[in-house]
């Protein structure tokens, strides 16, 4: 096929039959104008046989096999690699999508800003649509924009979900989304800087969102999720620290104490007019 729009781009490590689901709903949108590369981190399942069986009558769909588990970084570093399309769009291999979500992330794109969309991650709630946004302690926080529409300029961009235009891939990352010094929960905050300090903008579309059926509960207040905790707030501090932004560092260190009352005892997602307050949302012009 000739040089598609978006390369949807999916990487999997003994997925079941989650990556299915994904890869169909992608395939159930009206807009057509992508490929579909999956990436498979040496599956014990049968998941690149599963995948070309169950599909094999769509040529938009290519599946590449890692020799071995690379990885987060690595691993889907191998697809954007391969990738063809004009915006690469990266996706957890559980993600499916809101009807019509590739038709309105085009006509929000451009090519000089990063993107995202806004997220429905059961993790967090079932039926809101969440944006996050990086908190001055260094950690993504949900906010609430099921009211919202348009466009918002954040300081964030999650793994699951972000949209790169080509030209930034090449000219302003040099070809390496995520880079694998950095700890997992780490590579999108390492992401954002790196674009940011390039002059990148970083910008949530509010008319969509895709769903992560995450069931993972890290803010429940438990022992193993306060460790969790520990380990993610070291690695955030390297992450500051790597970037030259040492003051968040600094900030990131000492919120061990003040950062699980923020997470486990105040309401998530946080409410509509707390986004609102701290960023701009404009309306999308066609």
């Amino acid at each position: 096929m000739s040089e598609p729009m978006f390369s949807v781009i999916f990487l999997t490590w003994n997925p079941g039959n989650d990556i299915l689901r994904s890869i169909s709903s992608v395939r159930n949108q009206s807009f057509e104008d992508l490929e579909i590369v999956v990436v498979d981190n040496d599956s014990s399942d049968g998941t690149s046989d599963r995948v070309r069986s169950e599909f094999s009558d769509d040529d938009r769909l290519r599946v590449i096999e890692n020799d071995e588990n690379l990885g987060f970084a690595d691993g889907i570093q191998v697809g954007i690699q391969a990738a063809e399309g004009r915006y690469i769009c990266c996706y957890n291999h559980d993600t499916t999508f809101a009807d019509g979500y590739f038709e309105t992330i085009a006509n929000f794109v451009s090519e000089d800003a990063v993107w995202t969309t806004a997220r429905e991650n059961h993790r967090v709630s079932r039926s809101t649509r969440c944006v996050r946004l990086l908190s001055p302690l260094g950690f993504s926080v949900p906010y609430d924009v099921e009211p919202l529409s348009g466009q918002a300029e954040v300081n964030y961009l999650p793994g699951d979900g972000v949209i790169i235009p080509r030209r930034i891939y090449e000219g302003v990352l040099n070809e390496v989304v995520f880079e694998d010094r950095f700890s997992p929960r780490c590579e999108d905050v390492n992401l954002a800087l790196r674009l940011q300090e390039a002059g990148v903008s970083l910008y949530a579309i509010l008319d969509t969102y895709s769903i992560h059926p995450d069931k993972a509960d890290f803010y429940a207040p438990t022992v193993d999720n306060f460790l969790t905790l520990l380990g993610t707030t070291r690695a955030r501090v390297r992450t500051f620290n790597a970037n030259k932004r040492f003051g968040r560092a600094a900030l990131a260190a000492v919120s061990l104490v003040s950062h699980p009352l923020s997470i486990y005892f105040r309401s998530l997602p946080r409410p509509t007019a707390s986004f609102s307050d701290r960023v701009k949302t404009v309306p999308h012009q066609e």
